[in-house]
């Protein structure tokens, strides 16, 4: 009945190790198409699914295969052997019911010719059972792999972890020029630093992402914070079960980078402390981003370069909301001169910043750790669970909770035993100003400021600041203005401008 319509050629690869005996899509549509020729059928199109496991209907080819079957389009599909549409017993009956109910043929050279009468249907069962335990014994082979390579020590993932390197064998050792870096990091996020610091430090430093990005996000510096590999643990599957351990683990494969101690208390860092003096190059040069406004229509402004190379900002001047009525743009060391002006002039000289050292020093948190980790290693034997009874488990999770709190009061010690705070170092904000990177000052005007905004007051351009909380209504964070239409400042009286036009004059700067 669906030998008067073309059918359509289907192929499927899944490239999964060694799961597949394969053959291309270009062999198994050289195969297909002799089988057809041989049966007499037309071939109307070729369809493939590369990476796509044959357990799944979720294949993009095999829906569109199906779909035009359904729309009597074509006649059915051939495939060069059964196991390419399908290697899941009950999902390849159900196929080949389907494709038969809309009026279709499936044909393969391991299908009977009739495979809706008993006998042919006892045969495609059988095949596609071989199928289907072909499938589940490669899956098997390759979890077996899997969890060999754990207990031995070599990564399942592809990429190497930043701070470490592939040995002959395939083990990880730490990095001499990384692993350094990557155990600062730790010191300092467990000593309160945030992402975005970190973020900083590794690109300065020159460490590359495991995918060999110059640049970190701080999701990227998040997921190597929480990574267990720098504890030198290897694993692999998700658990079963929210709270329950991966399904390989080995905790002694390499040599780890940093401390449980430190590791744990990076997972919960601490106080923020005094930041180390250096340079104030950092990711961005320009310290008024997202904060610096047009007065005239209330956009954000836009910091970039001159054709010369100058770093500016300016206003676009054509928005959504349609076009400024008082574009401008301004060389940003005079914008930022201002900006620094205003900042000093809404906030004294705050109290010294910093962070004391912990209350107990190193050794007498490490004993606490082991005190901790002996009572932990004492609940878990048959003894303690016959003695406990009921509370048994209740006992067991306070004593764990005791370890790692342990654990973190220890790991913040040494981190802050490391790094460069104590009294002697502690000093004012104004003090630290000269030597705070772009980014960091970008931070500290964020949190002071609502918005500055930029523009004419007669034939000077004037700057006015809003402190946090006395933004004007309508003002989005990200700058856009909500709502139709420009939503221009009214400039503060003479309390909170700064007249720009004696900066110019002085360094002979021409304002757009």
């Amino acid at each position: 009945m669906s030998a008067r319509k073309p059918v359509d050629v289907y192929t499927r690869v899944s490239r999964r190790g060694s799961r597949e005996h394969l053959q291309s899509p270009r062999e198994q549509e050289r195969d297909a198409r002799r089988f057809a020729e041989a049966r007499g059928l037309v071939i109307d199109r070729v369809i493939s699914d590369e990476d796509m496991s044959g357990g799944t209907l979720d294949r993009p080819g095999l829906q569109e295969v199906l779909n035009r079957v359904e729309r009597g389009v074509t006649g059915g599909v051939v495939v060069a052997y059964l196991s390419r549409l399908s290697r899941d017993t009950l999902q390849g009956l159900t196929l080949l019911d389907r494709i038969r109910a809309a009026g279709g043929d499936v044909y393969a050279p391991n299908l009977p010719a009739d495979y809706t009468n008993a006998d042919g249907r006892m045969l495609t069962t059988i095949q596609l059972a071989v199928d289907a335990g072909y499938r589940e014994r490669k899956r098997e082979e390759l979890e077996a792999a899997k969890r060999s390579a754990i207990e031995a020590g070599i990564p399942v993932a592809t990429r190497t972890p930043t701070g470490y390197r592939a040995r002959k064998d395939r083990t990880l050792e730490p990095d001499p020029k990384t692993a350094p870096v990557v155990r600062e990091v730790f010191e300092r996020r467990a000593a309160g630093e945030g992402p975005t610091a970190l973020a900083e430090l590794l690109a300065e430093r020159g460490v590359k992402t495991s995918q060999g990005s110059a640049t970190w996000t701080k999701q990227a510096v998040m997921s190597l914070i929480r990574n267990r590999v720098y504890l030198g643990e290897l694993s692999y599957g998700r658990p079963d079960a929210p709270g329950q351990a991966p399904r390989y683990v080995n905790p002694i494969a390499h040599d780890g980078i940093v401390t449980p101690s430190v590791w744990a208390a990076a997972q919960r860092p601490g106080a923020p402390r005094v930041q180390k003096q250096r340079s104030s190059a950092g990711s961005s040069r320009y310290m008024l981003t997202g904060v610096l406004r047009c007065a005239a229509c209330g956009y954000s402004a836009n910091a970039t370069l001159t054709s010369r190379g100058k770093p500016i900002y300016r206003c676009v001047g054509r928005h959504s909301g349609g076009k400024c009525p008082g574009r401008w743009s301004m060389p940003a060391s005079i914008v930022e001169e201002a900006a620094e002006g205003l900042f000093w002039a809404q906030l004294d000289d705050v109290v010294a910043v910093g962070r004391r050292p912990a209350t107990q020093p190193p050794d007498e948190l490490r004993q606490e750790l082991a005190r901790a980790q002996a009572r932990y290693e004492q609940i878990k034997t048959p003894e303690a669970q016959d003695a406990y009874q009921a509370d048994y488990f209740s006992v067991v999770h306070e004593r764990r909770e005791a370890v790692e709190r342990a654990a973190e009061a220890l790991g913040h010690a040494e981190a802050a035993a490391r790094s460069s705070a104590s009294d002697e170092q502690i000093a004012s904000l104004r003090d630290m100003w000269p030597n705070l990177s772009v980014a960091e000052r970008r931070e500290l005007m964020a949190a002071r400021f609502d918005a500055l905004a930029l523009g004419r007051r007669g034939d000077e351009f004037v700057l006015g600041a809003w402190p946090v909380g006395t933004a004007p209504e309508g003002l989005s964070r990200r700058g856009f203005c909500r709502g139709a239409g420009l939503r221009p400042f009214d400039l503060p009286d003479a309390a909170r401008v700064v007249a720009l036009k004696d900066a110019r004059e002085r360094r002979g700067k021409r304002v757009v």
